[in-house]
């Protein structure tokens, strides 16, 4: 999530050719669907399996990151509102369901563990997106890189299951 965020303003103006306005206006509207998100996505996480809407979430952050490797104005657009609707779903179904599917002493060091692996992702993310984009002055080998990385996290979220 972060190496797609924090890559968006070089992939817009460098490789897009976006006006800085068109840029602070699509970072906008991608943190405002994701902030929305977040209050949205309560409601159903209240009423039905909260699984299933993560698993929602990350499949739609994959789209939008496919899209973004687009090069189209319009679905680079559109790939940024829903890699922000992914994130901010994927952000809150996260920590729900790490403190609803695993009870004990284990839930500490399960805890731990995906902070740890946050930590690298937000640490490496970043730093592999720029080096793809260094190698082959593209974002859209990254931005689809991370899609089918996501694609193994939803594979990954769809096998947890209730103990």
């Amino acid at each position: 999530e972060l190496g797609v965020v924090t890559n968006l303003v070089i992939f817009y103006s460098q490789e897009m050719k976006f006006g800085m306005q068109q840029i602070g206006s699509l970072m906008l509207l991608m943190f405002l669907v994701s902030i929305l998100s977040h209050l949205v996505v309560g409601w159903p996480t209240d009423r039905l399996d909260r699984r299933v809407i993560h698993a929602c979430s990350i499949l739609i952050m994959a789209c939008g990151s496919a899209l973004l490797g687009g090069h189209s104005a319009l679905l680079v657009s559109i790939g940024a509102v829903l890699f922000g609707m992914g994130w901010g779903g994927n952000y809150v179904l996260l920590q729900y369901l790490l403190t609803h599917l695993f009870r004990g002493p284990e839930m500490g060091r399960i805890i731990g563990c995906i902070g740890v692996f946050e930590a690298a992702g937000a640490g490496f993310g970043p730093v592999s997106l720029g080096a793809i984009y260094d190698m082959v002055h593209s974002y859209a080998p990254a931005f689809y890189g991370v899609a089918v990385l996501l694609a193994c996290a939803l594979l990954a979220a769809t096998r947890i299951r209730s103990i």
